[in-house]
């Protein structure tokens, strides 16, 4: 897999409602948690451990979450 990079730093705003739907909203928790990873510096094969989710999706997370917040 091809590493993807967080190209800015997450606010605590971001953060905080980050974990909230990574605790509340199952659908949406894999990816706030995909991001939330690689904030702290995860690469994605750790990520792809974590989440069990395949590297095409988890670089599209990343990469939307940077596009559109």
């Amino acid at each position: 897999m091809r590493d993807t990079f967080l190209i800015r730093m997450l606010t605590d705003k971001e953060k905080d409602i980050l974990y909230q739907l990574m605790l509340y909203d199952k659908e949406d928790g894999y990816r706030a948690k995909t991001i939330l990873l690689k904030a702290d510096g995860y690469t994605g094969p750790e990520i792809r451990r974590a989440n069990n989710h395949h590297d095409v999706n988890i670089r599209k997370g990343i990469h939307r979450f940077m596009r559109k917040g």
